[in-house]
């Protein structure tokens, strides 16, 4: 399942998100994250104000990406371009804004430090 939960206070029409910077998280939650774990699992992408910026944080509990990458060892050889030419985007937006929207990947742990998902947080800062 997925759930999608926005600020209703920010204006969405006045943030400029670079293009394809979401979509390929979301991509690897599904189909890295949660189809290998089968049933039950859950995708969140969360829209929020914090400190002066917006955090687009895309949230899964799938197998983690320790696992995720095991799995892509024992298939054939699977090259993932998707993130790195994300973070690229991310950084010629960097420049050409003249900004400093940031990356983060959490790998999340339960209370026995079992993989518990991931979690991706892009900040972007905003013009008040």
């Amino acid at each position: 399942s997925y759930f999608v939960n926005i600020d209703e206070t920010i204006d969405l029409k006045s943030i400029s998100v670079p293009a394809l910077i979401i979509q390929p998280f979301i991509e690897n939650a599904v189909w890295h994250g949660i189809m290998p774990k089968g049933n039950g699992e859950t995708v969140s992408l969360n829209v929020s104000r914090r400190n002066g910026n917006v955090e687009i944080i895309v949230d899964d509990n799938g197998i983690g990406r320790e696992s995720s990458q095991q799995n892509k060892a024992a298939s054939i050889a699977h090259q993932s371009k998707g993130v790195n030419l994300t973070q690229s985007r991310l950084e010629l937006d960097n420049l050409l804004q003249q900004r400093q929207a940031k990356l983060e990947t959490i790998d999340k742990k339960d209370q026995h430090e079992k993989a518990s998902g991931t979690r991706v947080i892009i900040t972007l800062p905003v013009e008040e």
